[in-house]
């Protein structure tokens, strides 16, 4: 009785807990059970997976951007690869710095990187999302990213 985004927020949660993990599999991404170690702490009731529960959202006043999931809809089969093997890289660093994926980057900045298709830095400067900072920071792994994206589209 959630909708599809509540139960996308709840797997991004489990994801970034390491309870799941998600294997990119050429666009079309599979989930699977993550850190045996942790997953086994959960099942016996020895850790506790508490997330908040979102409110329902009113209507949203006309002139507002579209959700990042609207436009997520409108990608070419293409795109939709990147935008997932951008995803997957986004848990992962995330994940390794210890903090949420949005702070990396929102899901509208992977989206106009994935219809985008910078491939160099100068490229990269241009997108919306990405200053200075995030440039220096995750400028080249997201073009890394974008090339295996483009390698295994081609092939």
């Amino acid at each position: 009785d959630l909708p599809a985004a509540e139960w996308r927020r709840i797997l991004d949660h489990l994801v970034f807990e390491g309870l799941l993990i998600e294997d990119p599999n050429d666009g079309r991404p599979l989930i699977g059970l993550g850190d045996p170690t942790a997953v086994r702490a959960v099942y016996r009731g020895e850790h506790a997976v508490e997330l908040k529960r979102e409110t329902p959202q009113v209507a949203r006043p006309a002139g507002r951007r579209a959700p990042a999931t609207d436009l997520m809809a409108q990608l070419s089969p293409g795109a939709r690869a990147r935008f997932e093997a951008l995803r997957s890289w986004r848990r992962e660093a995330a994940h390794a710095q210890g903090v949420p994926p949005y702070v990396i980057f929102q899901d509208r900045t992977l989206l106009a990187l994935a219809e985008a298709r910078p491939a160099s830095l100068e490229a990269l400067s241009g997108v919306s999302g990405i200053g200075k900072s995030k440039l220096t920071t995750y400028g080249r792994a997201v073009l890394e990213v974008l090339a295996r994206a483009e390698q295994a589209e081609a092939a």
